[in-house]
């Protein structure tokens, strides 16, 4: 919503686009816990560029 800003400061920037989540549709899940495979591995070549938006690699 437009007032969003007023309510909380930190979404009052110029390219702020704050989600409203209506709480009374929300549904509590369970999920399985999220396993990282290879998370300890070192990569000897990889490249990380930085668009001004994200950041993006290539391994």
């Amino acid at each position: 919503p437009e007032y969003w800003g007023e309510r909380y400061r930190e979404c009052a920037g110029k390219h702020q686009s704050p989600i409203n989540i209506n709480v009374l549709r929300v549904k509590q899940v369970t999920l399985p816990d999220l396993v990282l495979v290879g998370f300890d591995d070192s990569i000897d070549d990889v490249h990380v560029t930085n668009n001004g938006h994200t950041g993006s690699d290539n391994l």
